[in-house]
């Protein structure tokens, strides 16, 4: 039986403008990674904004076990794209690559489509963008057709942003209809994608559709509380110097991520982990709500067993 065992984790966000010590929340996950005896670790997205904290990208560039980058939005913030996929590494802003005996594929959901033109999200251009945001280009949907369907083993598919279909969050990939298509084209044809992992929510959540499991990753640090309210003061005068940006977070005191095994019968073991808030601050104490669409927010990553069916025809 083939086998693989991966860390993933998501919207870390390295920068002291948010959280306190979040090299050690990296250094923390990959301690699991290690001990877990993984084969891979990746993120999904908003790792830092090069060039700020080179340590961490040599931290996590230079591991012991490979690591991969998924470009998220905020890693777009500051510098033009092409810099940030020569900082992370990356062999280009999509691409995959096949271990024990699986496929799996990242994607670049950080385009914006304005009059029929796909643009990518460069130093942080997206901001003045906003209704024309969360693309994938139309170049990558028939790479991605391609790759899928010349594959020789099952798949899985990492993105920033959500690509299942009935997604309730606004900000999910727009043209996910497209991807959508080429799974179900694949599946017709004798290919099989089992799994599609994302971050970009700051939620825990996994549902299953058209026999493939979809999993919003949340934060390894916080959530953003994004309802209308002031800054909050809740972690005190010196610390929200220190990190501005805490004035609208809940944060995680853990750095919450998942370790998920995948095997070739389809049984797919996601290991999760709970935390708690910083000072007991939830996002129901900041802005009055505990959901978003109708997701929970909790400092925490499910964890579930589940087999889904290899042949589908």
């Amino acid at each position: 039986m083939q086998k693989v065992k991966f860390s993933v984790f998501a919207d870390i966000h390295i920068e002291d403008h948010w959280a306190p010590d979040s090299i050690g929340r990296l250094n923390a996950i990959l301690d699991r990674a290690k001990k877990e005896n993984v084969d891979f670790v990746i993120h999904c997205g908003d790792f830092c904004t090069p060039p700020d904290y080179p340590n961490a990208l040599e931290i996590y560039n230079n591991f012991e076990i490979p690591t991969y980058h998924v470009l998220g939005n905020h890693d777009l913030d500051k510098r033009p794209l092409e810099d940030v996929v020569k900082a992370f590494g990356m062999p280009h802003e999509y691409y995959y690559f096949d271990k024990n005996g699986f496929r799996f594929i990242v994607l670049n959901e950080n385009y914006c489509r304005v009059d029929g033109v796909d643009i990518p999200y460069s130093s942080g251009n997206y901001f003045k963008l906003g209704p024309y945001r969360d693309y994938i280009s139309q170049e990558q949907v028939e790479w991605l057709d391609d790759v899928v369907m010349s594959s020789p083993y099952p798949m899985v598919v990492f993105s920033h942003g959500s690509l299942q279909i009935e997604d309730i969050n606004a900000d999910a990939v727009k043209n996910r209809e497209d991807v959508q298509n080429i799974f179900r084209k694949a599946h017709k044809n004798g290919k099989r994608v089992l799994m599609c992992i994302n971050g970009h929510f700051h939620t825990d959540y996994m549902r299953i559709y058209e026999h493939v499991c979809y999993f919003d990753l949340n934060s390894a640090t916080m959530y953003c509380v994004c309802d209308k309210h002031e800054p909050h003061n809740k972690f005190g005068e010196e610390f929200h110097k220190k990190h501005p940006g805490s004035a609208h977070l809940a944060i995680y005191n853990d750095p919450i991520h998942a370790v998920v095994t995948i095997s070739d019968d389809g049984c797919i073991e996601i290991e999760g982990m709970e935390s708690s808030f910083f000072m007991g601050v939830s996002k129901e104490d900041i802005s009055g709500k505990s959901c978003h669409n109708g997701i929970k927010c909790t400092p925490n990553v499910l964890s579930e067993k589940l087999i889904l069916p290899m042949k589908l025809n």
